[in-house]
Order: structure tokens, then C-alpha cells, then sequence
């Protein structure tokens, strides 16, 4: 099974909701136009709505980019989880299955826009919003750092951890917003280089 088509079986598209349309279509709006310019008006036309309409399901425009990263988040971590749970003991297969999972995470169509959206705009989240976002942010660190003491404990980290974390999410995200093939092949490959540069086994 390729990874796109088994990150499907972990991953469902959510339910046609109202509410999950809104969050879908407002994330696809904020990564193209950007949270500042994307305007009520503009989510309710994607979504057929009213625009006023729209905040039946959400008090503001924050509330929903704060729903937006939530959602990304939380539904992400989770895919994490089972995706490790289901690889091999050995600390190298936790660390590509990490990596690839977040690659994909950035990759598949239903589900990139929210965790761009989440590196993008996460200076637009009223500050209000933002603890419950942090708690998720710090638990998906922890599943790393985790991860990243196993291979220390094994001699296998050519990098500080600290300078590793940052050198691999930052540029997954940054492969995650501007990698043309999406291909299982073109992720598999680049979970390998990565690999490559940041394990000593290689």
C-alpha cells in the first residue's frame, strides 16, 4: 500500500459538514490570500453561504483560523500516533515514519492548506485562542523529542536535538509548500535524504 493511499485509511476526509466546509474552504482561502485579506464575504462564497451566515458556526474570522489550526493539529497528532504504533521497534523506521507522516500530513489535498495555514498565520490566532494551540503544538514536539532520545541513547544523532527538531519540521514545512511531486516515491526519496544527512548509519 503507498503511503498517500494508506495515510487515507488513518486520515478520512471529514464529514461534508457545514461546518467542516467552512474550515476546509477558509484554510484554502487563508494559505492563498492570506488571513488579513481573506474577507467573510470570501469564505461564504466558497461555501454558498451568506456571509453573515457563517457566524451561526463561529463567533469571528479568529475564531475560525484558531479552528482551522486546531483541527490540523489534533487530527495530525493522532495520525502520528497510530502511523508510529504501527512501525517497526527500531528508533531509524520511528524516525522516517515521523518524518514521512509529516510530509504527507503537508502533501495530501484535504488536509495541506490547515497545517500550512498553521506556520503561516499563526500570528493572526487571537492571543485569547492560542494556550489550547500551544498544549498541542508542545504534545507534538514531545512525540520527537521522544524519538530523537532513542537515537541519541544509540549514537546515531549527528546534530544537537534542539538544532535537528528545527532543521527537520522547519524544512519539511517549507518541502510541504513548495514540493511539486507528491508522489509516494518523491516523499519516500526525501525521507531518505534526510536520513542521510541527520543519522549516522548512513
Amino acid at each position: 500500500m503507498s503511503d498517500l493511499k494508506k495515510f487515507a485509511t488513518l486520515y478520512p476526509e471529514a464529514p461534508d459538514s457545514r461546518r467542516n466546509m467552512i474550515l476546509r474552504e477558509s484554510a484554502k482561502l487563508f494559505y492563498e490570500k492570506g488571513y488579513s485579506k481573506t474577507t467573510a464575504r470570501d469564505i461564504g462564497a466558497a461555501v454558498g453561504m451568506l456571509n453573515g451566515s457563517i457566524f451561526y458556526y463561529f463567533p469571528s474570522k479568529g475564531h475560525i483560523l484558531a479552528a482551522v489550526i486546531n483541527e490540523a493539529m489534533s487530527r495530525g497528532e493522532r495520525v502520528v500516533h497510530q502511523a508510529l504504533a504501527e512501525a517497526p521497534p527500531d528508533p531509524r523506521d520511528r524516525f522516517e515514519t515521523l518524518i514521512r507522516t509529516h510530509l504527507v500530513l503537508l502533501c495530501r489535498e484535504d488536509s495541506r492548506y490547515a497545517h500550512l495555514v498553521a506556520n503561516s498565520e499563526w500570528k493572526h490566532v487571537p492571543e485569547e485562542l492560542r494556550h489550547s494551540l500551544r498544549r498541542l503544538n508542545e504534545s507534538y514536539r514531545k512525540v520527537w523529542w521522544q524519538i530523537m532520545d532513542e537515537l541519541d541513547e544509540i549514537g546515531l544523532l549527528r546534530l544537537p536535538r534542539n538544532v535537528l527538531y528545527r532543521f527537520c519540521v522547519g524544512g519539511l514545512n517549507w518541502t510541504g509548500r513548495s514540493q511539486v511531486d507528491k508522489s509516494p516515491e518523491a516523499i519516500n526519496e526525501i525521507v531518505r535524504q534526510i536520513r542521510k544527512l541527520v543519522l549516522c548509519d548512513c
